[in-house]
């Protein structure tokens, strides 16, 4: 039993130094997650700013040519009709339509930027030559417009194919366009990781701003990134030069910017309208995201570190109480075991005892019978002896007067009757 003990003691103790020994892990695992934290947070912040750059890119394909393929809709009504009249049912009908399921305004451009909406409204459009020019060499456009018509303005995201030439109310056109609420381009591109703080920029190839997520007159104009950037102070002019290189290559990249307030410059081309993204966002912007993102990470393994561990915990503790219990049970099988050989080993002493106390007693009985035999033996032979003996020494005593040897026999014969 001792030695039983002993060995569950140990058992015990091990199991104890093992889950231990697992704490210890794990919590050296945390401290070298944190320790390359920092380490991560420098070496992945260009990676992840391009991460960012790629997916807002992407994003933007993806809205923007959906508001191509739209205007393509109407590029091949438009192609059917060839001249055709706003004032009739059949496209007034059409256009109405389109409109209400694009959520947008739809113009007919001119050459020289004069439009006219599917309501018959003349207006001007305020943008550069430059894109015009893109129109009619057979580019997509897109560009943040402010029209101007009927006294009022309106600014939005316009968007602009080129296309063959058609006449509407006698006067001839040669692009489509809608133009878009810019709110809603700009909830498609948000960046909600960065909370705001991400600086979104569309550029033609004179490095123009076509689109900001940004607000300001200026950007309605033609406002040029890299200059604002070197008035600000934020870029030298041999980095200006080297992105007006990149751009017009159109290259993708990131670079790390700014000594004093350091950001980082993510750029990348688009394809689908001949412009260049541009996202700019300061680097402890990025490396709190990273660093949210590793406490995360860690918070993560944390908790299913700890879920292991309380795995592990009931693991054991159901081992322990399951040998317990086959300890238990095969204590009480051994202890059984143990009193029905103590119970049978004590009916063979019992029995042993009976049969010794029954031949004792018989032994006894025996001795009780002989002692009473030698007794009436012995009453018999001393009755039987007596009485002839009596008559012997009474004849001796008649004849002792007469024979001395007589007399001494008397004596001798007297003295046995005493």
């Amino acid at each position: 039993m001792e030695i039983e003990q002993t060995v569950n003691k140990r058992k015990k103790i091990t199991r104890l130094l093992l889950i231990l020994l697992i704490i210890l892990l794990s919590l050296g695992c945390i401290k070298y997650l944190i320790s390359k934290s920092n380490k991560y947070i420098s070496e992945n912040g260009k990676s992840s700013m391009g991460a960012v750059v790629e997916q807002i890119q992407q994003t933007y394909d993806l809205q923007v040519s959906g508001y191509y393929n739209q205007l393509q809709l109407v590029e091949e009504f438009l192609l059917h009709e060839r001249e055709l009249s706003l004032e009739t049912d059949t496209n007034k009908s059409f256009f109405e339509a389109w409109e209400k399921e694009s959520e947008s305004t739809l113009i007919f451009l001119q050459e020289n930027g004069q439009a006219i909406s599917a309501g018959g409204t003349k207006m001007r459009i305020d943008m550069p030559s430059k894109l015009l020019l893109d129109l009619k060499n057979g580019y997509n456009i897109g560009k943040l417009v402010r029209l101007d018509y009927d006294q009022k303005k309106k600014d939005g995201y316009l968007v602009a194919i080129p296309c063959q030439e058609y006449t509407i109310n006698g006067e001839t056109y040669t692009a489509i366009g809608t133009v878009y609420d810019h709110s809603k381009l700009d909830s498609m591109l948000k960046l909600k990781g960065y909370h705001g703080k991400a600086y979104l920029f569309m550029l033609d190839h004179d490095g123009n701003i076509t689109y900001t997520n940004q607000s300001g007159d200026k950007y309605l104009r033609n406002y040029s990134l890299l200059k604002h950037l070197k008035a600000e102070q934020a870029i030298t002019e041999e980095e200006a030069d080297l992105f007006k290189k990149k751009f017009d290559n159109r290259e993708s990249g990131v670079a790390l910017l700014g000594k004093q307030n350091p950001y980082y410059l993510g750029y990348c081309p688009i394809e689908s309208n001949n412009t260049i993204l541009v996202c700019i966002v300061a680097k402890g912007v990025i490396d709190n995201v990273l660093r949210d993102y590793q406490k995360t990470v860690l918070c993560t393994t944390t908790l299913m570190a700890g879920f292991i561990l309380l795995l592990f915990a009931g693991l054991f503790y159901s081992i322990s109480r399951l040998s317990l219990a086959d300890q238990k049970a095969e204590y009480e099988k051994r202890n059984n075991e143990l009193h029905l050989q103590t119970m049978k080993e004590m009916e063979a002493v019992n029995q042993k005892l009976k049969k010794a106390k029954n031949v004792a007693t018989e032994a006894l009985q025996t001795a009780e019978n002989a002692n009473k035999a030698k007794t009436d033996f012995l009453s018999n032979m001393s009755h039987d002896i007596r009485t002839p003996m009596n008559a012997i020494i009474g004849y001796a005593e008649l004849a002792s007067g007469h024979l001395p040897p007589i007399r001494y026999s008397l004596r001798q014969g007297q003295s046995l009757l005493l």
